[in-house]
């Protein structure tokens, strides 16, 4: 291997040379050389540089040196300085480290990391940034990005942990921070981990420009489930707040954030609405569970009313509202089954 002859031309002032990457060939050395190696020194770590001009002649070289790897994306780390402890087989290093998908899906790099030999641990401990393609069929591909103070990746569990100062974004309509986010090992079809899990004061914001929607709470769950569209979960007083309207309960299940949300509040469910054709004026309502989508919220359950001074209060077994976001208010409001209605002079 390596250039076609000539490859060394002399001239007045010194000599030229195009040897390139002179070796038998990918097939010489996993035929010849790496058995042989293999043989002698049983307990070494073999580690092969590759070169290509393209990706499929790098994919192309590591099939050839390992017939067990599947076509499929691979990795390729750099760090400019790295310290070997022979005795352990740990890895550290006070500098940078940088991990990249060669067909340029996935990157993470930061400063400071130990590789734990002994329980196939990663850490990296200062300016952790990940940048991974989210593909979606049919739709804009948009990388999320994840900043952190530290990052952990433990081996046996499959499962990475950002810890301290964490922030992921995608794009500008979705955005989260939290104090802990661990990426579970779970994989789809196309070999992309789907689930996600946020801990520590998790605050989220999704949705365009002016109809943004801001969740609070003590942890998270989110899990792309493939086919069907993607599903968050909110635990620990859980609460949502839109420009115009709030609400919580005990836990907040949200399908479809691609798309048209659809949000389940159950337990303890609250939710505020502005009172038609009174700016100032709120009404606050109280059920066991409700379902907000688009602008359609359904009280399936026994649900109360009331305004903000207590002056007029509803109840029914069932209520339906509708909202007019242009207007800042109710277009339908339908209480049906046992419904109470009081209101009170001053």
């Amino acid at each position: 291997a390596g250039h076609p002859p000539p490859r060394v031309a002399e001239f007045g002032a010194g000599m030229l040379n195009s040897v390139g990457l002179a070796n038998p060939g990918a097939k010489a050395v996993r035929h010849e050389r790496l058995p042989s190696i293999e043989a002698e020194l049983p307990a070494l770590h073999v580690f092969v540089s590759v070169a290509g001009h393209t990706v499929e002649e790098y994919l192309e070289v590591v099939r050839i040196l390992d017939e067990s790897v599947p076509p499929g994306p691979r990795l390729v780390i750099e760090s400019p300085e790295c310290f070997l402890d022979m005795e352990s087989r740990n890895v550290s290093s006070a500098g940078s480290i940088t991990f990249r998908e060669v067909i340029g899906n996935y990157s993470l790099e930061g400063r400071g990391f130990l590789w734990d030999h002994s329980r196939s641990t990663l850490h990296i401990s200062n300016d952790v940034r990940t940048v991974f393609v989210r593909a979606r069929p049919g739709k804009e591909s948009l990388p999320v990005r994840v900043r952190s103070d530290l990052f952990r990746y433990h081996g046996p569990s499959g499962t990475g942990t950002y810890q301290g100062r964490v922030h992921a974004r995608q794009g500008e309509a979705f955005a989260l921070d939290c104090t802990e986010l661990s990426v579970l090992p779970e994989e789809g079809d196309d070999g992309m981990k789907r689930t996600l899990e946020a801990t520590g004061g998790v605050r989220i914001r999704f949705g365009p420009q002016g109809r943004e929607v801001t969740l609070e709470a003590e942890s998270s769950r989110y899990h792309d489930r493939g086919g069907t569209p993607a599903l968050l979960t909110l635990r620990g007083a859980p609460r949502w707040e839109t420009k115009d309207h709030s609400g919580g309960g005990e836990a907040i299940d949200i399908a479809g954030l691609d798309d048209t949300p659809e949000v389940a509040v159950r337990g303890n469910a609250r939710m505020t609405l502005p009172m038609p054709g009174r700016e100032d004026e709120v009404l606050h309502l109280h059920s066991e569970s409700y379902t907000l989508k688009a602008s359609r919220v359904l009280f399936p359950g026994r649900v109360e009313a009331r305004t903000r001074e207590g002056d007029r209060t509803l109840a029914s077994r069932r209520l339906e509202v509708v909202l007019d976001e242009t207007r800042r208010g109710i277009t339908r409001f339908l209480a049906e089954g046992g419904v109470e209605i009081e209101r009170r002079r001053g």
